[in-house]
């Protein structure tokens, strides 16, 4: 039987200490993403054999969901790529056994499905878990890399012509990056909330002050600032990246609406990358298109970098019996669990 972790229960952070992982795997982070998306924090523990799995996940309760159990819950991961974590060595019907186990608890604690984003870049649990016939394992779109490890010169030619051409000009025109002065989270906070505005964001991505204040405070020394400042010193763009072990990660981007025109975030990633190589890092990782698709905004980032993952999500269903009976109504739909789905207009 594995065991659900209090985010202050030791066992979380000494599994981070043992496995690669990420920020979005940190308990404070896993608390956070459940005050902005609702629910509630845990991780799902298990011990398999001289190995370990974490699987960090927001429980939501289904009251008001048509058809839904008395008392019943799903889980989904935490914003961004929370997916699970296993010990280095463990073999595929280890992953199997393991994710068997957990649909298995999940179903007695009452839990009706879960979703979970996997991690582009970290050791891959995608083939274990697609051993277990109850859970399918979804590719989605492209996600794109940058290899830090590569000479500065090699580095500097991965970057599309255009782009070059971009940065040159804004260079040249006075524009200026700057890392970690904090002075700029205000103006970049501004910055975010009116990018979402003009994109229509939904309301999960509107993150408020007091959001960007708690992540700081969670992440601490991993959460670094990117700011590209106009000629006359007002913010035109900036991003939130962080640095765990290995790994870069660009997590939050915005621009300001009077800059837009020229794309000054052309000159913040290739900046991202020379400070990600000179931090030692050995990858940055720019994410993928709107909800994983090979859209322009893929095409956007792969302009800065050659190297490219499948983002890839995982779909539960504990109870088949309460999901049919909660879904028999519904237009199918690729959506999941598709009781969540939008009800057709």
């Amino acid at each position: 039987m594995g065991k659900w972790l209090d985010p202050a229960d030791a066992r979380w952070r000494s599994t981070l200490h043992g496995v690669p992982h990420d920020f979005y795997h940190f308990p404070c982070y896993v608390e956070l993403a459940a005050r902005t998306d609702g629910g509630f924090a845990t991780a799902y523990y298990a011990e398999i054999g001289a190995g370990r799995m974490l699987i960090p996940l927001l429980i939501r309760t289904l009251d008001g969901v048509a058809g839904a159990p008395p008392q019943a819950q799903d889980a989904i991961s935490p914003y961004g790529y929370a997916g699970p974590l296993i010990s280095d060595g463990l073999s595929d019907a280890e992953v199997q056994r393991a994710m068997g186990t957990f649909i298995d608890d999940g179903a007695e604690r009452g839990l009706i499905t879960t979703f979970l984003r996997l991690h582009p870049l970290l050791p891959s649990v995608a083939r274990g878990i697609a051993r277990e016939a109850r859970a399918r394992v979804v590719a989605h779109g492209p996600t794109v890399s940058v290899d830090l490890t590569q000479e500065t010169a090699a580095l500097d030619r991965e970057v599309r012509s255009n782009h070059r051409r971009n940065v040159a000009r804004l260079e040249a025109a006075g524009f200026t990056v700057r890392f970690d002065a904090w002075d700029d989270y205000p103006a970049f906070q501004a910055a975010y909330a009116a990018t979402m505005a003009r994109h229509h964001a939904a309301d999960r991505y509107l993150f408020g002050a007091a959001y960007f204040e708690d992540l700081r405070a969670c992440l601490g020394d991993a959460l670094h600032l990117c700011a590209v400042s106009s000629p006359a010193g007002e913010l035109a763009c900036g991003g939130l990246f962080t640095h765990v072990g290995a790994i870069v990660q660009y997590h939050l981007g915005a621009t300001a609406d009077q800059h837009l025109s020229l794309a000054p975030s052309k000159l913040m990633f290739a900046a991202a990358r020379h400070w990600g190589k000179a931090r030692g890092a050995t990858v940055l990782h720019l994410g993928g298109g709107v909800q994983g698709r090979d859209d322009s905004l893929y095409l956007f980032k792969r302009g800065f970098g050659s190297g490219e993952h499948v983002f890839q999500s995982v779909s539960i269903v504990h109870d088949p019996v309460a999901y049919d009976a909660m879904t028999k109504h519904r237009v199918p739909d690729s959506f999941f669990p598709l009781y969540r789905a939008a009800a057709p207009a």
